[in-house]
């Protein structure tokens, strides 16, 4: 503030330089007011940061953070007391000191310098680490780590904040050990259900096939209620055990999904018919209603939906005393060849409770209230049923209602074939009885009382065979004599099924080429792979009835009555038509090309031009232990052999796909992919030679 008195007396009394002068004076001071202003507001400022440094460094020691600065050459510029504490140093004995020697192990002293000094390609996000303690114990420790910069943004050190992760890396330790403890818990319950089911199929399969044989023969009206109540206790122990080992390979990923072409009003009627004869005494009325305007057969695996319907019917007829029971089909959507279903079960039946809903399709959770010991079963209808339909993808509803009934609403997707139902062929036994007729089949069996039952059925269908006790004994037939099919027990004495098929199949004799059928009790999908591995064609598992064995001769009598081994041409009949090579699914071919041989040669050209470069891809894969990539080359390769016939091989394709999937031991998938390979390199080469074939047929047509 200027001073008036001064300046008046000055005015008063001196020149005007005098003016000037103080003008200049009052302007310094005022400067010197302002610069004292700024360096207290900076002092400020200053005790302000290192109060937020101190607040920010001790809130880093509250949140269990340990902060450590490097040079770029590795060496400790800076740790906090939280980083010391929980290394167990002193800060003296951390500064100045390569990182890496003094907190790294010897074997990780390379990985610990990549992280600790930022040159891995994860120098973005958070990494795990593990440090040397100086107590010699390993810190685990979460590194969320950042270059430093200088002025001109040059890396001139790093700096990583600590978090420690021991506990968790305990915990995780902890689940991989219980993880590992379930996995062998899982592996000894197969191998318990494995063994319970090969001892207790063996007498069942002697019990059902026995009451079957002795159906046929001459008995009194007593003798036939007799062997019918053994045949219904025979099969009702049947569909348990079938229940228990289901559930058992659905939870293992045992269950493949075969899919062929199937004619759903006819299971659907089967289903039907079956339902009607079960409630005949009873007063209820049943429904069969198909809303879709469906005029050709399906694409799908009609076995896992007849399984699917056959148990909600079965829970609908157990809890239904009267009223009603309808199976209703309605088609939902068609985009393309895809159609989506939906099967509606519903029964007028005791309901289900509403706290046991949630639980209803967990394994052995049965609904009894008010009824204990009324309804049978073991509680594995609904748990199967919905393991089935999310094995395909599908989903499952339940609306119910206690004393009033439920309804199981099921969604399922197939494909349309485009073959029309009036081109179905459906063969009945007695039909399939003649078709087999002319095979020879060599029957390879243990057990005396399966002996006489394979026997006796093969006798009354007038099928032409020969027994074996044990492998040894069927390698010595099979090196003699030729058959058109081995029928082939896993488990025998003196040499197993699986040492005698490598035999047969492997060397010189006139079976090298015949198709087996593995026969066993065993429930283990590891079995049926093994079986595939070594070469087997099918799996018949035990107990089996008449029809499963029919049913099973019947898909190999195609073969020609004089055996034509795999390498020679098969014969063409007289009338001209063009029959497939010995080893390809004429049936499937067939049906798939309506007998179109120009069609089916341009489609197998399509093949060959795509098959030896995906073998390659999927070897190429499998060497470098690369699964994934093996998978997706399967994946897309696998359709074509069905395509071009060989059915077998797609189904095994289908198997090794999942198999990848389950596990991840490279080793033991590219031993298992040798056998595959080769059948897969051979059928190429069968496929080649069959085009040959089917362009000369097509030449002699036209000339």
């Amino acid at each position: 503030m200027l001073d008036l008195e001064r300046t008046g007396s000055v005015l008063n009394s001196g020149p005007m330089t005098e003016i000037v002068a103080l003008q200049q004076q009052l302007e310094e001071e005022r400067e010197a007011r302002k610069a004292a202003e700024r360096r207290c507001a900076l002092q400020q400022k200053l005790i302000d940061a290192d109060r937020r440094e101190q607040y920010i460094g001790t809130l880093i020691d509250r949140m269990n953070v340990g902060v450590l600065e490097l040079g770029l050459d590795g060496e400790i510029q800076f740790a906090s007391k939280k980083f010391c504490v929980m290394t167990g140093y002193d800060q003296k004995e951390l500064f100045g000191q390569q990182a890496c020697q003094v907190l790294s192990f010897p074997n990780l002293v390379e990985e610990f310098h990549d992280y600790i000094t930022l040159k891995s390609p994860k120098r973005s996000g958070g990494f795990e680490l593990q440090i040397r303690c100086k107590n010699q114990e390993a810190l685990w420790v979460l590194v969320s780590g950042t270059p430093v910069l200088d002025e001109q943004g040059k890396v001139v050190g790093s700096i990583g904040l600590h978090f420690d992760i021991s506990e968790i890396k305990q915990m995780q330790n902890e689940l991989i050990s219980a993880k590992e403890l379930a996995e062998r818990s899982q592996r000894a319950e197969q191998e318990f259900l494995a063994n319970i089911s090969h001892e207790l199929r063996t007498p069942i399969n002697a019990m059902v096939g026995m009451s079957h044989l002795l159906l046929e023969t001459k008995t009194s009206p007593e003798q036939e209620q007799y062997l019918g109540t053994l045949v219904k206790s025979g099969n009702l122990l049947q569909g348990l055990l079938a229940d228990v080992l289901d559930i058992a390979k659905i939870d293992a990923g045992g269950l493949s999904i075969n899919v062929k072409a199937f004619n759903l009003q006819e299971i659907l009627q089967v289903q039907f018919d079956t339902l009607k004869a079960n409630l005949s005494d009873r007063p209820i009325d049943c429904d069969l209603s198909l809303k879709t305007n469906l005029d050709s057969l399906l694409y799908g695996d009609s076995r896992l939906l007849n399984q699917i319907l056959i148990n909600l019917l079965s829970n609908a007829e157990k809890f239904t005393q009267e009223g009603r029971i309808s199976i209703e089909v309605i088609e939902r959507s068609r985009i393309g060849r895809r159609i989506d279903l939906l099967f509606r079960i519903k029964d007028t039946g005791i309901g289900i409770p509403e706290e046991d809903v949630a639980n209803i399709f967990q394994n052995f959770k049965r609904v009894d209230h008010g009824y204990t010991g009324r309804y049978k079963g073991v509680g594995l209808g609904l748990a199967i049923v919905k393991k089935l339909v999310d094995q395909q993808g599908g989903s499952i509803e339940l609306e119910t209602k206690v004393g009033e009934g439920t309804c199981f609403s099921i969604f399922l997707s197939y494909m349309d074939s485009g073959i029309p139902l009036s081109e179905e062929r459906e063969d009945s036994s007695d039909a399939l009885i003649q078709k087999i007729q002319d095979l020879k089949v060599l029957a390879v069996e243990d057990n005396a009382i399966n002996i006489q039952y394979l026997s006796s059925l093969l006798s009354n269908w007038g099928v032409s065979h020969e027994l074996a006790e044990n492998g040894q004994e069927a390698v010595d037939i099979a090196r003699e004599k030729a058959f058109d099919l081995i029928l082939m027990d896993l488990q025998m004495p003196v040499m197993n099924g699986y040492e005698a098929a490598q035999v047969i199949l492997n060397e010189d004799n006139p079976n090298k080429h015949t198709p087996i059928i593995a026969l066993t009790a065993s429930a283990l999908t590891r079995d049926r792979d093994y079986a595939q591995e070594v070469g087997m064609v099918d799996f018949l598992t035990k107990p089996y009835t008449p029809a499963n064995l029919l049913e099973n001769l019947s898909k190999y009598s195609a073969l020609p009555q004089r055996r034509i081994s795999m390498e020679s041409e098969a014969i063409e009949e007289p009338g001209g038509e063009y029959i497939f090579s010995d080893g390809f699914d004429r049936e499937h071919l067939q049906s798939f090309y309506s007998g179109d041989i120009a069609y089916t040669s341009e489609m197998f050209e399509l093949f060959l031009s795509e098959g030896e470069s995906s073998l390659q891809k999927i070897s190429t894969a499998m060497e470098a232990k690369d699964l994934q990539k093996a998978k997706q080359e399967i994946h897309k390769i696998k359709p074509a052999f069905s395509m071009v016939g060989f059915t077998d091989l797609w189904r095994r394709l289908e198997d090794f796909e999942a198999s990848i999937t389950k596990q991840t031991e490279a080793d033991h998938l590219l031993k298992q992919f040798e056998s595959i390979g080769l059948q897969m390199q051979e059928s190429i080469s069968r496929v080649e030679s069959e085009v040959q074939r089917m362009k000369s047929w097509l030449h002699r047509q036209s000339a």
